[in-house]
């Protein structure tokens, strides 16, 4: 059930400053199967925490679309994501540019897994995700259209 046009992706866990990317055949790999993302590190090896990447990799790969699971913030260590995702290495890369960035819900994803209950929560964390992106995207081509309609009548005043 593909929801996007393949948009590029990239699942990674911070762990106390760490990077550990996430295999797309992995625990997390139903994002890029189910959901239509293609995954910009399709040839990782399927690891149990992850392969170590830097934010070099991040900017090189530059992902449309960024999961990031906080592992420190979930198990009560120090939280580091919102530390991650500010680093200039990475902060031209197009999911953060353009606010690509899912901080999914640590207990659900890596302390919960595997019920019913907590998979639809997730499910439904990714959905309203898209969903909002989907919105803001429709709203910003609705007023560069409008942008374009008024400079076609001649850069009259738009009341």
């Amino acid at each position: 059930m593909n929801h996007l046009k393949n948009p590029s992706a990239l699942f990674v866990i911070a762990n106390s400053g760490e990077l550990l990317s996430q295999s797309p055949k992995g625990r997390f790999g139903w994002i890029f199967k189910e959901l239509g993302f293609k995954a910009v590190n399709e040839g990782d090896k399927v690891s149990t925490h992850g392969s170590p990447v830097s934010y070099e990799y991040i900017s090189e790969k530059n992902p449309q679309y960024l999961f990031v699971l906080d592992r420190g913030a979930t198990i009560g260590q120090d939280a580091s994501a919102d530390k991650i995702l500010q680093n200039d290495v990475i902060k031209d890369t197009n999911a953060i540019k353009n606010k690509h960035v899912l901080q999914v819900n640590g207990k659900n994803w890596y302390l919960n897994t595997g019920g019913i209950r907590t998979t639809q929560t997730m499910i439904k964390e990714v959905q309203s995700f898209i969903n909002k992106n989907k919105k803001k995207r429709s709203i910003s081509r609705l007023i560069e259209r409008f942008h374009v309609i008024m400079e076609q009548k001649g850069g009259q005043d738009y009341v």
